[in-house]
This record gives structure tokens, sequence and C-alpha cells, in this order.
């Protein structure tokens, strides 16, 4: 019999960071489990998961008899009876499927769970069913080395702007890399975060998810190499993640940042949010927002309703914009920021002196009312 014995709290640990990985929602039980490879050359215990967008991989030390690699058929389970297990080790002895004389499985292999006085048996998905771990070629186009914390510090600055739900321009549902630039934009908005301390020689785009997964799985520095198809993340301790890049072309948004910022408009922050807020709670429903001069409205069905914000310069014209994406765009500054446009249908840009390291578009919305301020002083 086959026997693998390691730390309990390093497997417990392993499967709660790729548990988050599995495609759980997937008919397919093998996606929903996660793979064991018990190596006995290395002396290590790699687990692996994928949805085959993603996969991520831990190594921990173990104690292993032979080598043999198989796939639990209920990590769910397994993984919430870990909880109960206390003693400092578990053992997984191996017991191989059995076949009569033609080949045919007469009985599905199993795994036995024991730790301390607690055991179970589980039946095990051969290995052979796993989606193979991808290999990044040798003709890297990216090799750089960058912090986790950093990482996701930038993410969560951009991650309200990707698209989301079903569409065909899927690359837009992801995070773009451009030299030191990070972006993600779903056409009606776009939001850029720069560090100039980290650049990659080439460009890419990935799902966002993976930065999730790479913040949770990963520890803290990271290894980042990248080929035509894949990337990989690996931190200090050899865990991995891989993902497949977007393979289409990414919007220009070089050429969408681009404002000659005839019309400057200094706000304060938190002073403008409240105001939206409050537009929001007394026209509920209502998702868009007119500005002119020093004074922002919306109209509902049952009325209009208009606040006058604190403002370095006025909008020389109505204008009218989504009022959560600004509320998302206007939360990521402190203090005040700037408003630049050239025109009532060209993109807003937010920036800020204080942190010039984000910057955000918001496209206006046609108003659905004309001379909305004119209705509400008559």
């Amino acid at each position: 019999m086959k026997k693998i014995t390691v730390n309990t709290e390093e497997l417990k640990k392993a499967i709660e960071k790729l548990y988050k990985v599995v495609a759980r929602k997937s008919d397919n039980d093998v996606l929903k489990n996660i793979l064991l490879n018990a190596d006995t050359e290395s002396g290590e215990l790699f687990i692996t998961a994928s949805n085959l967008t993603q996969f991520a991989r831990m190594k921990i030390p173990a104690d292993i008899t032979s080598t043999v690699q198989f796939v639990f058929s209920e990590t769910k389970t397994i993984l919430k009876a870990m909880k109960f297990f206390t003693a400092d080790n578990i053992t997984l002895e191996y017991i191989e499927e059995q076949k009569d004389d033609k080949g045919k499985i007469i009985k599905a292999g199993e795994v036995n769970i024991i730790c301390g006085e607690k055991k179970a048996k589980q039946k095990i998905i051969e290995s052979e069913l796993f989606p193979a771990f991808p290999e990044i070629s040798e003709e890297l186009l990216n090799d750089c080395h960058y912090s986790n914390a950093k990482l996701k510090e930038r993410f969560d600055a951009i991650s309200y702007a990707p698209l989301t739900g079903e569409t065909p321009r899927s690359i837009l549902k992801g995070v773009h890399f451009c030299k030191s630039d990070m972006v993600t934009t779903d056409n009606y908005r776009l939001v850029l975060n720069k560090d100039e301390s980290f650049e990659v020689e080439t460009s890419f785009t990935i799902p966002c998810d993976t930065l999730k997964y790479v913040n949770q799985v990963l520890e803290e520095e990271l290894h980042i190499i990248s080929d035509i198809k894949f990337i990989k993340f690996t931190d200090n301790n050899g865990s991995t993640i891989i993902t497949r890049l977007y393979e289409s072309d990414y919007i220009d948004y070089r050429r969408v940042l681009k404002n000659e910022g005839k019309y400057r408009i200094t706000i304060d922050v938190k002073n403008y949010v409240e105001n939206l807020k409050y537009l929001k709670t007394i026209a509920p429903g209502k998702i868009e927002a007119q500005w002119y001069k020093n004074k922002i409205g919306a109209e509902a069905d049952k009325g209009e309703y208009e606040s006058e914000v604190y403002a370095i310069g006025e909008m020389p014209f109505e204008i009218a914009f989504n009022i959560d994406y600004m509320i998302e765009a206007l939360c990521r500054f402190k203090n005040k920021v700037i408003i630049t446009l050239d025109s009532e249908i060209k993109p807003m840009m937010i920036t800020s002196e204080e942190d010039i390291n984000n910057v955000a578009l918001i496209l206006p919305v046609r108003p659905k009312t004309n001379k909305m301020f004119e209705k509400i002083t008559s």
C-alpha cells in the first residue's frame, strides 16, 4: 500500500487556498477537485487545482513510500472535515483500482485518510483525467520580480472598471499590462494605475480572477515570466499559478487618454460623493446625473432634484454621467481631484496632484432631459 504522511495544518492550508481556484460549478467532477502528486525523489507532495483558465500548484514536505498521484472525489467534504483533524500529521493510504483480466475496472481506487483516531475512506478519480499543467516555453517575453502586496494594491485601485457578463469582447474583462501601466475598461469608463518601479517588456492581458488567485494563494515575493500563451507567477515557496493570456489585441487606451484639457474643474471628493449619494437616495433607481456650473442634479418620475458642490471652476455646459461610475472613480482618490474635459461628449479625465499614479476616465451619457437646470430654477 502506498502511503503519504504530511503535516495536517500544512495540508489543510494548501487545500483551503487551492480550493478557491477549482471550477466549483462545473459539471466535470475532475475540475471540482484537486490533484495530489507524491514524488519520492523530492520528498514533496504537489497539490494542484485548475478551472482550465487558471492552474495553481502548491507543494509541502511529505514522507512518501512510493510515487503516486490521484484526484480527490470530494475535496469540499474533506476540507470541511479537516477542521476536526487535531493530530499533528495526516496519512493518506492509496488503494489502487482493481481490474479484471480484460482490463475492465471492477472496483474504483480509494484513499484512506487517517488523522489520529479519525479515519475516512473515499473514492478517488484517476489522475489521467486531470488537465495537464501548462509549461512555459523557453522563449520568454517577460521575466521580472514584483511584490504581491503591491500587485494587490494596484489591482484593487482598478478592479471596478473591467467589463462583466457575457460578451464577445472578452479581453475587456481582463487587466492589461503595458510597460508600467495596469489598465481596465468596459468601454464606458477606463482606469489606469502606474508604478514606475515595475515595467513589463511585452504587454499582455490576463483575466481579473488570476490576480485574485495570485493574492489568495501565493506569498509575498513573486517571480513573473510569460511567453506568447501563458503567464506564470511563482512565490518564494515554489507555489505557482499559471493562466492563459487573452490572445486578441487590447484597445489603444493611450489614444483614449489624450485630453487637451480645455476645461478644468477642481472638486472636493468627499463633498461631491456625498451629493451624488444624496441624488441616489432622493431619486431612487436613477442612474444618471447632470452637472452644470456648480450644480449637479437628477430627474426622476416624481420630480427634479439638485444640489450645489464645492468646486474651483464651473462646468460650462450641461453634461450627464452614470452616478455609480462617478462614485466608484472618485472613491479611489482622497481630498481634491481635477476633472478635465474638452466637450460634453468627450471623456471626463479624473486626476489628482496628490496621487499622480492613478487616472480615471468616464464617458458622458446622452442626457434624457435637456436644459434640466432651467426647468428646476424656473
